[in-house]
């Protein structure tokens, strides 16, 4: 004991993470530079020890899996429709029954793979509810200026430094003027002011403008 008291101890700032090999890369997506800004440990942590808390059980559909339905549900209504002319054209039943066919064409295949008669139920109520929204959402699109669809769910792949980013682009449009638009479906709450350039806490769409589709704007 008297040994290990008498000697003199070391301090080292353990602050920063071992720096990457010279031929080694991380590979992901956007939410990569995202867990980055808003909590540097955090993004060590999830992408370079690959630590995860488990996922909490839900009652209901998980929000991850509203989004995906709400994204297959949005390709399938822009597959359909291509570009802002045809969608002011039809009439309200019309944008009603389209909106309606195409998110039961991504929900009903999860109807039939579920023995769960509550998860049925919460399926039903999210067909009513999802087609109720994107009814109003596509009110929303006829507010823009005359448009063409010419990228639906495009994936990229993408270099930022070290960092290899599989990325997917939910729409990009032509603008008459030849510019190019990128739309980015959000299902919950966004804001621009993530985008400031003192902390850029939400890069997906400057992310993809800059590297995905560099004519296009966000």
């Amino acid at each position: 004991q008297l040994m290990v008291e008498s000697k003199s101890l070391e301090k080292q700032n353990d602050s920063l993470a071992p720096a990457l090999k010279k031929n080694e890369s991380i590979y992901g997506g956007s939410w990569i530079l995202k867990e980055q800004a808003l909590c540097p440990f955090r993004a060590f942590a999830h992408v370079r020890l690959d630590a995860s808390a488990p996922a909490l059980p839900e009652l209901g559909i998980e929000p991850m899996e509203k989004g995906t339905l709400m994204h297959e549900a949005l390709d399938l209504i822009w597959q359909a429709l291509k570009d802002h002319r045809t969608l002011c054209e039809k009439t309200p039943d019309e944008i009603q029954q389209l909106v309606s066919h195409c998110v039961n064409s991504v929900i009903k295949p999860l109807l039939l793979q579920t023995v769960s008669q509550l998860k049925k139920s919460f399926l039903t109520l999210e067909r009513e509810r999802l087609t109720k929204l994107l009814v109003r959402w596509l009110e929303v699109e006829k507010k823009r200026g005359e448009f063409r669809v010419i990228e639906r769910e495009t994936q990229r792949r993408i270099s930022v430094g070290k960092l290899k980013l599989a990325v997917t682009i939910d729409r990009i449009v032509q603008l008459v003027d030849g510019s190019k638009l990128i739309i980015d479906y959000k299902s919950g709450v966004s804001h621009v002011s993530s985008w400031s350039p003192e902390k850029l806490t939400d890069p997906h769409l400057p992310l993809y403008s800059v590297y995905g589709s560099p004519s296009a704007q966000g």
